[in-house]
């Protein structure tokens, strides 16, 4: 079911496309967008007064000369940012992506100590961290988080060229996921796995 979303679109992108919008603060009349989450992660903070805090983080930094992704540090980086709005005023926290274990060396993520960074941040032991899987959908996925109606849908990335990195994706009409902000869950997106 898709329920309809309105307001302005405030984009959080991975650092690499824009460091400055790579964490992002939605207001209750805005709408919270992640552009293609693949193998990135983004983490979506819901506070208590009703805003949404964003933030999206590379697996990798095409910087590195060693050619070493960092993806722990790129985290913690986001994270840190994202606290100076949220510390203490989380309610529920959510994060979108692919959260492999099998990885080593600086392209883990390293998702227990990230738990306990948005843990410390919510200024809650006990907050759980709902999780996405992304890696099986092809392409990845786009994500729009709207506090006005307090729905969060998840859709197959399409490519578009005429789509700057900057601006929101294309909406559809039927994502492969709707979840109600006090309704969250951990999930796999399965139903995406084929690029079809």
């Amino acid at each position: 079911m898709s329920v309809t979303i309105g307001g302005k679109d405030r984009v959080c992108v991975e650092p690499g496309v824009s460091q400055a919008d790579s964490v992002v603060v939605a207001d209750v009349d805005e709408i919270l967008v992640f552009p293609h989450v693949d193998t990135c992660v983004a983490v979506l903070l819901i506070l208590t007064d009703g805003k949404l805090v964003g933030g999206h983080a590379s697996r990798g930094d095409m910087g590195d000369a060693g050619g070493f992704p960092d993806a722990r540090k790129n985290m913690l980086d986001v994270l840190v940012r994202m606290s100076e709005s949220a510390l203490g005023k989380v309610a529920s926290a959510i994060a979108f992506g692919q959260f492999d274990t099998v990885a080593r060396g600086k392209s883990c993520w390293d998702w227990v100590f990230q738990e306990m960074i948005i843990r410390d941040i919510a200024d809650k032991e006990t907050l759980t961290v709902h999780r996405i899987e992304t890696y099986t959908a092809a392409n990845g996925v786009d994500i729009f988080a709207d506090p006005g109606t307090r729905v969060i849908e998840v859709q197959r990335c399409v490519k578009d060229p005429s789509r700057g990195f900057l601006d929101a994706p294309r909406r559809q009409k039927t994502p492969a996921l709707t979840l109600a902000f006090d309704m969250l869950k951990s999930a796999s997106l399965e139903a995406l796995k084929s690029d079809v």
